[in-house]
């Protein structure tokens, strides 16, 4: 049984074990309970079920005995904590009481304050969550959706614990594990969560950017016993191989059943430290315009649960957006984020001291500063970081001898992830190839003709690398010279596929893409060499925060 959900039946003996997920610290705890009455196994406790519909109320309290249960006699409520229906925000009171009103099918969150944990699941993700669906999803669509939720409850109440935050921390920033099935999983598993297993000391949390499957909405478990291994809270939101996308879903309210009954809110927020994140479902599905199957934007209600949302955040807190579309378009002549919603999303990000945004989906690492003719018009320079795939290239590629496929992305960088380095309201963005020996930072490739008398051309692919990145390189310990950053197709994908391409070759493995221009891809023309020999090229690479990074070639003129 999901913990969102209630048992409506009168339990005298039963004994159920609730597992929780404790975040300070962050270890499992089971605690075995008996209840007399309803049983919550969500642990937003509930109390007796009320009639009335058009409110939904409860309280926000400090769960001493971390049961899950609100014992008013010696628990205490919090004040000034955030509760929203999906649109609406309001402040518990001074007993930490809130009341909402409640438009239908929805989900009723508290907005985790700074200061305070939550519990979580055993899949890492924190349960702050009622899911309110009397009747249940549509039992129509190919996957499960919510079970019936019956009556709403007299109260929805939403446990907290004291706990310190540091204002410097770091987190885990996973684009599109994309599990076709539990090999791709058990791929993401090796490649992308052995690495990290046991690191729960370097990251608060992780946040997943969507298309945690592919299609299968089945893949979610495997893919989340994977990600929970890592031993850190995960807050994910979905992608649009997430979504429910059976053809008698004419509503883009209704795609996101499944992800909600396994996940919780499609779009909600939290705080850490002093950073506001707010977490959406970006994907527009089925796509109004019907150019496409979806395309990238928000609704009005998501509109106006974020700009509800910011009035209770402070002005000197960094705001960290995250959606699974890019809010950039790939193609001058289509809209990937709908233009007018990315103006109104602009607008409000531009009111604080800082913000970064965060997306996926397009299996390449494009990082993006937004202009006032994107609608930019903010007093700090606005990110966007396009984090690129932990499943690369959909898992293609020749595999290694232990059978896991190479899975570099179209655009060169190799399968990994970021990292964000948070210090009150300021960050520092880090991308980490999951598991390349060589090259973790970036690619030296030469051209194809090295030979006595000819420019060769270096280039250098800074996965990390953005237009305020400045590359040189040198020969042999030389003299530094001036790298020009390009937008082309990486030599080495490029390569690689053509070796794909090549009939005379057949290659183990799935065949990899086509490859896409890189945004992080640096160039130069070396001079002609008088005689042939063996030389070093070494790159060194300024990031934007002025972070040095080498690296070396080593190569033969003829």
């Amino acid at each position: 049984m999901k913990f969102c959900s209630i048992v409506h039946d009168l339990l005298t003996d039963a004994r159920p074990e609730i597992v929780i997920f404790a975040l300070n610290p962050t270890i499992y705890k089971i605690m075995t309970r008996t209840f007399l009455f309803a049983l919550a196994l969500s642990l937003v406790s509930v109390s007796v079920f009320a009639g009335n519909n058009k409110t939904v109320a409860g309280y926000v309290y400090h769960d001493i005995d971390s049961n899950g249960v609100f014992d008013k006699k010696n628990e205490k409520g919090l004040p000034s904590i955030a509760v929203s229906n999906g649109r609406d925000v309001v402040l518990t009171d001074k007993n930490g009481r809130y009341e909402l009103p409640l438009y239908g099918d929805c989900e009723i969150f508290v907005i985790k304050p700074t200061g305070y944990a939550a519990p979580v699941n055993s899949y890492g993700i924190p349960q702050t969550y009622y899911v309110y669906r009397p009747a249940g999803s549509s039992a129509d669509m190919k996957y499960k959706g919510i079970a019936p939720t019956g009556k709403l409850p007299r109260e929805v109440n939403f446990p907290l614990y004291p706990s310190q935050e540091p204002e410097r921390f770091s987190i885990l920033v996973f684009g599109d594990p994309q599990s076709r099935d539990r090999t791709d999983a058990g791929y993401f598993g090796q490649q992308v969560v052995r690495p990290l297993i046991d690191s729960a000391s370097a990251y608060k949390f992780g946040i997943l950017l969507g298309d945690i499957s592919f299609n299968d909405l089945t893949v979610f478990e495997p893919v989340m016993n994977r990600t929970a291994l890592i031993g850190i809270p995960w807050y994910p939101l979905p992608g649009n191989h997430d979504h429910n996308q059976d053809k008698n879903i004419k509503y883009d309210s209704l795609t996101c059943e499944t992800y909600t009954d396994f996940f919780g809110p499609a779009t909600y927020s939290f705080n850490y430290g002093k950073v506001h994140f707010i977490m959406t479902d970006d994907v527009v599905l089925p796509n109004p315009a019907g150019k496409s199957q979806y395309t990238g934007g928000l609704s009005e209600k998501q509109f106006a649960f974020i700009e509800n949302d910011l009035k209770f955040v402070p002005k000197d807190y960094l705001v960290v957006f995250a959606g699974h579309i890019q809010l950039f378009d790939t193609n001058p002549a289509v809209e990937t984020f709908r233009d007018a919603d990315r103006r109104r999303l602009l607008d409000l990000l531009g009111q604080f001291e800082n913000s970064v945004s965060l997306s996926a989906h397009t299996h390449y690492i494009r990082p993006t500063f937004f202009s006032e003719e994107d609608g930019w018009k903010g007093n700090h320079r606005h990110l966007h970081i396009n984090a690129g795939a932990t499943c690369a290239d959909w898992y293609k590629g020749l595999p290694d001898p232990y059978g896991l496929p190479n899975a570099m992305m179209r655009d060169g960088s190799p399968q990994g992830y970021f990292t964000l380095d948070f210090d009150g309201n300021s960050y520092v963005h880090t991308y980490h190839a999951s598991r390349q020996g060589d090259f973790r930072d970036m690619s030296i490739s030469l051209g194809d003709s090295l030979f006595v008398g000819l420019q060769i051309p270096v280039y250098a692919n800074f996965y990390n690398g953005n237009e305020l990145s400045v590359l040189s390189y040198r020969i042999d310990g030389g003299d530094w010279v001036k790298m020009y950053r390009v937008i082309e197709v990486d030599p080495v994908f490029s390569r690689l596929n053509k070796l794909w391409n090549n009939p005379q070759y057949k290659l183990p493995g799935r065949k990899v893409s086509g490859p896409v221009k890189s945004y992080h891809l640096w160039k130069a023309l070396m001079p002609a060499f008088g005689k042939a020999g063996v030389h070093v090229a070494e790159v060194e690479a300024i990031d934007m925060y002025g972070r040095r990074y080498t690296e070396k070639y080593v190569f033969e003129v003829l």
